[in-house]
């Protein structure tokens, strides 16, 4: 009994503790950086960056244990961090808008050349400063970026992407088209604007996603198969199918090849705006093209036979579908 109960502790403090279970001679510092407490004597080579990229994940709620643990590992059992174990604390610290220790954490980067600072690492300090709506600091990071020889077209998309992502698409914008003008950089045109009619469906603003569509057009911008499958998918969420099929009519006058991911978009706009037959239909013609359906091709026309009430066919494509896998499977 006493045997059961204590294994039920043990294994209640094991979730709630697990690095010092992953690693039981463990003795977690209180200091950000340096213990005031004797250490248990480790073997370095016991810590490998798998083993510090779990623990990071386990204290990722918590960037003061998360801190901690990361100058104790490196500085008493002289494991040496790669750039991937400082993004990793740098994206945590991030997320508590701690911004002071990660410019800390990246200074120290330099000092190594395994542990340089890289796009990521940028790209993580984007991500951080736009969700916390501080797109100046955004992009005075990507100013400092010169210092590590990192300033590049490259990293200028990671900002604009970054900026579309986390919904401020006008500064995005006003960052490619306004006055800096790109900020000098020769960047394709097609896929900065790729990123901002994306940002645009993101935010729901249908009227700017067309209003930025035709401004494509004014800029002489060409549009590649992701333009016309983010605008297909904008007609369709904004219940204008028969314009995603249109553009799928022009797609194919143009000679553009679709994906599957298009293909899909296709089915639902001309299920929605013709029947469902038609659909099945552009759904035979990708097979025949050697286009393989995904899970979600299927789930798009179960979806639909569903909705137009036709069970039995839903039924029956999900029996094909089942077949086809267990296929694949042997």
């Amino acid at each position: 009994m006493i045997a059961s109960v204590s294994s039920k502790c043990l294994n209640s403090i094991s979730r709630l503790c697990p690095i010092q279970f992953l690693h039981p001679f463990l003795t977690i510092p209180n200091s950000h950086f340096y213990s005031q407490t004797p250490l248990t004597e480790s073997n370095p080579t016991s810590f490998d960056h798998e083993t510090v990229r779990q623990t990071f994940s386990s204290y990722c709620n918590d960037w003061n244990r998360a801190l901690e643990f990361f100058n104790w590992v490196e500085t008493e059992c002289q494991f040496k961090h790669s750039n991937e174990s400082f993004n990793r604390m740098i994206d945590i610290l991030g997320r508590f808008f701690e911004f002071d220790i990660t410019w800390d954490l990246i200074q120290r980067m330099r000092n190594d050349p395994v542990s340089m600072p890289n796009h990521t690492t940028f790209r993580i300090m984007f991500k951080r400063y736009i969700t916390a709506h501080l797109v100046k600091d955004a992009i005075s990071a990507f100013h400092k970026s010169e210092e590590f020889n990192l300033k590049d077209e490259t990293l200028f998309c990671n900002l604009v992407d970054a900026l579309c992502e986390y919904k401020h698409v006008i500064e995005a914008q006003d960052l490619c088209f306004g006055k800096n003008g790109k900020l000098g950089f020769n960047v394709d045109d097609t896929k900065i604007c790729n990123m901002i009619l994306r940002g645009w469906f993101k935010m729901g603003w249908w009227r700017k996603c067309r209003e930025f569509w035709e401004e494509m057009d004014k800029r002489s911008v060409k549009k590649c198969l992701y333009s016309y499958s983010i605008y297909m998918d904008i007609m369709c969420k904004s219940e204008k199918p028969w314009k995603a099929v249109k553009l799928y009519k022009e797609m194919k006058r143009k000679g553009i090849k679709l994906d599957t991911v298009a293909y899909n978009i296709v089915i639902r706009a001309i299920s929605l705006s013709e029947g469902v037959d038609f659909g099945i239909g552009v759904f035979r013609e990708m097979r025949e093209l050697g286009l393989e359906p995904s899970v979600a091709t299927y789930n798009t026309i179960l979806k639909l036979l569903c909705e137009y009430g036709r069970v039995r066919d839903a039924y029956s494509c999900l029996i094909k579908c089942l077949r086809r896998v267990m296929s694949q499977m042997c």
